[in-house]
């Protein structure tokens, strides 16, 4: 009975695994799509890549074939589905805090990489105060806090360009 469910876990996650490589083989996409939503900057994408769909049916997929495997070799069910769960949560809580510990330095080394680059103004930015620019921040479009360093007002959809970063908020001129 137990050996079927392990064999028909691998079947379904396999087969469903094969069936999106090949869509997206023939569509010429990544899988990855176009999104109308806005996903947290800091943990966002890496959350999303790994709780995506592949990586859910291939942890499904390997957990489905080390039960054929554990049950082929004469373990116990109820040890061998502790140990696979046990493993497999400590595997996701690790993934989870590495990514985490990685979004905090790839904010930091996006920002540095806006200097230099062209903007324009999305809320303006008036003497003293803070406003937002829309700029190319690694290889994406943001728009983010930005503030004069001259007693300069900047006007809406002005262009401006980014010259420093003072308490992660650009400075423009």
């Amino acid at each position: 009975m137990s050996e079927s469910v392990f064999m028909w876990i691998s079947i379904i996650s396999v087969t469903l695994l094969v069936i999106m490589s090949v869509i997206s083989m023939i569509t010429g996409s990544d899988g990855a799509g176009e999104a109308d939503y806005d996903i947290d900057s800091e943990t966002g994408g890496f959350l999303t890549y790994v709780f995506s769909t592949r990586s859910v049916l291939g942890f499904f997929a390997g957990y489905g074939l080390g039960g054929l495997k554990a049950i082929n070799d004469g373990h116990q069910e109820p040890i061998f589905l502790a140990l696979s769960l046990g493993l497999g949560f400590m595997a996701v809580v690790g993934l989870v805090m590495f990514g985490l510990s990685k979004a905090k330095t790839r904010e930091y080394v996006s920002l540095s990489s806006a200097i230099g680059n062209t903007g324009m103004i999305s809320i303006p930015i008036a003497e003293g105060s803070i406003g937002k620019i829309s700029v190319t921040v690694g290889e994406a479009l943001r728009e983010v806090e930005a503030k004069s360093k001259s007693n300069i007002s900047y006007g809406l959809n002005e262009s401006t360009v980014v010259i420093d970063i003072e308490d992660n908020i650009l400075v423009v001129k």
